[in-house]
């Protein structure tokens, strides 16, 4: 049987998602972690930690990095801010992020990313979970 076409995305339906990052260690870095292939809206962030306490004050934020721009350290750090920071701390409960509502708007082509800060300690014990809801279609 011969392959389908390919299906471009305003032809499909919305996007309705929650996806589940496992962090850990070097994972942990600035990570690009959605291409928007559609208008996305996040609608949700929230972090559950385990292990031991990584020290000082380790935080991740969520963050798009505009089209045509490819994530990069440097693009990633300097990204819009979606969510508030979440702080890092050993063996808490999900903590969620305040979702900025007048940046949580990703345009097609654009990244939503994690940004991370180590602080004054070491991301290397880390262990946790990173949950992001996010839609296509606008309310």
């Amino acid at each position: 049987m011969p392959g389908e076409n390919i299906l471009p995305a305003q032809y499909y339906p919305d996007d309705f998602q929650i996806i589940t990052h496992v962090v850990h260690d070097a994972s942990l870095s600035d990570l690009a972690l959605i291409y928007a292939d559609r208008n996305l809206i996040l609608d949700s962030a929230v972090l559950c930690c385990s292990g031991t306490a990584v020290g000082g004050t380790a935080t991740i934020e969520i963050v798009k990095v505009a089209s045509p721009n490819i994530p990069t350290t440097t693009n990633i750090q300097a990204g819009t801010s979606i969510s508030s920071t979440l702080s890092i701390a050993a063996n808490s409960a999900a903590t969620a992020g305040t979702i900025t509502n007048t940046t949580n708007f990703v345009d097609i082509g654009s990244w939503i990313c994690i940004k991370t800060t180590a602080g004054g300690g070491t991301l290397a014990n880390f262990r946790g979970t990173l949950n992001l809801r996010f839609r296509s279609r606008p309310k």
